[in-house]
């Protein structure tokens, strides 16, 4: 009876070590930050707004914002849409968008179109759409993001082309 017990403990011990190995992996491997629009100003990029998305089943936490490399922008903001209005250009004279520092509020996972849209309609205080503002003395080529997902940090790289 005694060996059946420790096979027993031994095969779950196994499977739960398995399951922590495998989410680990899902996590890390994982690309959760997609960036799905870029706005650009006077047709420099000295400002630009990227429209960010988390594809994830965990909150995105903002860490850092870099440009050209690895250079400090000279301002970067998140910036949070209450409405089916994408946090692209123009939406900065909204009174139902607001920006505030990158590491203020986590980003949400993306919600399915008809769940938004029940979060405008009953006028839930619940952001909808994010996005990045960033202002830099030059024109911006690159931008690199860093973020924790699960306790993780992670960081993407986004080309900025016209």
């Amino acid at each position: 009876m005694k060996k059946r017990n420790k096979r027993l403990l031994l095969a779950i011990g196994t499977i739960i070590s398995l399951m922590v190995v495998v989410g680990f992996l899902y996590v890390y491997l994982s690309d959760p930050l997609r960036v799905d629009g870029v706005t650009t100003y006077n047709n420099e990029q000295k400002q630009i707004i990227l429209s960010v998305i988390n594809e994830g089943q965990g909150n995105l936490h903002l860490k850092r914002v870099e440009v050209n490399g690895d250079h400090a922008p000279q301002k970067a903001e998140l910036g949070i849409s209450y409405t089916l209005q994408l946090v692209l250009g123009g939406i900065e004279s909204s009174p139902q968008a607001a920006f505030m520092a990158i590491d203020q509020q986590p980003i949400t996972p993306a919600r399915k179109a008809k769940d938004n849209q029940d979060i405008v309609k009953k006028r839930l205080s619940k952001p909808v759409f994010y996005g990045i503002r960033i202002t830099n003395g030059s024109n911006v080529s690159d931008v690199t993001v860093t973020y924790s997902y699960f306790g993780l940090t992670k960081s993407k790289r986004i080309d900025i082309t016209t």
